[in-house]
């Protein structure tokens, strides 16, 4: 039986839709090297798996009647067809889907390694096409961003075989302290340092905290 071919998407967020749309016009009969890129006058269909947790989503009936989604839909002019698994089945689901050959035109997936277990082998086996054209017409933007060692992670054979998840900023975490208790401690300004961070939290526990 022979797969359609599909873009692997490695990425956390829809931020590329709008550029990957092209992607569902690739041949879905798995035959050829390459997509051809028509222009749609109309919305261009594709479907899209992705995995998610959370109570926003772990509660959500259908993801394709979300306000954000139909959002996303106007404004990148896509009819998408979104099937939503929850992080902790995706694995199994994902392999499942690998191997009925069940497998939608996009895959945005958390996954380390393009060799991850719930892609069940596809990239080795042929399912997902290069993206190395498609990024070069219409992906300029992603390309000038994501730094290269990010690109060499989702590479088989020297092609592009997916999108990397890719944050700027070195840490998104941040700890918030009250400035009453600051304030109680005698600390006039916010620690910089581990060892102020834990010179701040002795004083806390001095005053009782």
């Amino acid at each position: 039986m022979k797969a359609k071919r599909s873009a692997a998407v490695l990425l956390t967020a829809a931020l590329t839709l709008g550029g990957l749309v092209a992607c569902s016009n690739g041949d879905k009969k798995g035959e050829g090297s390459a997509a051809t890129v028509t222009p749609a006058k109309g919305p261009v269909s594709f479907t899209m798996v992705m995995n998610g947790r959370g109570q926003y989503i772990e509660t959500m009936k259908n993801i394709n009647d979300d306000p954000y989604v139909k959002k996303l839909e106007e404004l990148t002019n896509v009819d998408l067809n979104l099937e939503l698994i929850l992080e902790k089945d995706y694995q199994q689901k994902m392999t499942l889907k690998m191997s009925s050959a069940d497998i939608p035109d996009v895959v945005k997936t958390l996954t380390n390694s393009i060799y991850g277990k719930e892609l069940a082998g596809g990239v080795q086996a042929g399912v997902f096409m290069p993206l190395d054209d498609l990024l070069q017409k219409y992906g300029q933007n992603l390309l000038k961003k994501i730094p290269k060692e990010a690109w060499d992670r989702v590479k088989y054979n020297g092609k592009i075989m997916g999108i990397p998840a890719y944050n700027a900023y070195p840490n998104t975490l941040a700890t918030y302290v009250r400035k009453d208790m600051m304030d109680k401690a005698g600390i006039k300004q916010a620690p910089k340092t581990v060892d102020e961070f834990l010179t701040m939290l002795r004083a806390f526990k001095k005053n009782g905290v």
